[in-house]
């Protein structure tokens, strides 16, 4: 998709439980089945590195006490799930069975190409003129560079939100999650949402967490109307969205 994620050093117990945190955002809710596939998402990020998961977890019980208990708690049985999945293919200390896991958790990640033969279709026309009608409403942050987000509404029916970050010290932002309903996909939703909080906040740097090939064309799309604003990097949350996030 253009945008290489950026290297680092090994990253601490805190930034994994940082990083843990961006997964399990918006999956208070969710299927069963939805949050199978996030932990398996991170299980592929992570490597399926056994020991990472442990002390990430660790480190989210202990910020239960700290600050919002329930964004913690949720994250920390985020982690425990994706352990339990590296548990289960005995992948814990065994590099062939990691890298068997690792296969088919992803076995062949391709971008999603949707049909173009569905613009003929004149209930793609209809429905394209429904989310024309999509309206984003904003949920200030409770701190100077918390967490923040756009709720995405087709009249009283909620088909989206983005979850974002923005600091004004330090000129960043940080979109760390944008979710949009099955049903309300491919109808320009996702992208309008993300030029409004691009134009919305003028001037900042912005970084996202993991763009994944299976997006498609979504962020080369974001990328051409933004003059490649935005970066994929999970570690782009300053300082100050750090602190801001533990309460």
């Amino acid at each position: 998709m253009g945008f290489p994620q950026v290297p680092g050093p090994r990253r601490s117990a805190e930034d994994d439980a940082d990083q843990a945190l961006s997964f399990a955002i918006g999956l208070d809710d969710a299927s069963p089945e939805r949050v199978a596939a996030v932990a398996a998402v991170l299980v592929n990020t992570w490597q399926a590195d056994s020991g990472r998961f442990a002390a990430a977890a660790a480190v989210c019980r202990r910020r239960q006490g700290e600050g919002d208990e329930d964004v913690w708690g949720e994250t920390a049985n985020l982690l425990d799930r994706a352990l339990r999945i590296v548990h289960d293919a005995g992948a814990d200390n065994d590099d062939d069975a990691r890298i068997r896991l690792l296969g088919q958790l992803f076995p062949d990640p391709g971008p999603f190409r949707w049909d173009t033969a569905r613009r003929r279709d004149p209930v793609w026309w209809l429905r394209r003129l429904a989310a024309l009608r999509v309206r984003a409403v904003h949920l200030p942050a409770g701190a100077p560079a918390g967490f923040q987000r756009l709720v995405l509404r087709r009249g009283l029916l909620v088909v989206g939100q983005v979850d974002f970050q923005v600091c004004q010290g330090c000129r960043r932002g940080y979109l760390r999650k944008i979710s949009v309903d099955g049903a309300a996909k491919g109808y320009g939703i996702g992208t309008r949402a993300v030029l409004k909080l691009y134009r919305r906040y003028p001037g900042l740097t912005w970084y996202t967490t993991t763009q994944y090939d299976t997006a498609g064309t979504f962020w080369q799309k974001v990328a051409r109307r933004t003059d490649g604003a935005f970066t994929e990097n999970h570690d782009g949350a300053c300082e100050h969205m750090k602190i801001d996030r533990r309460g």
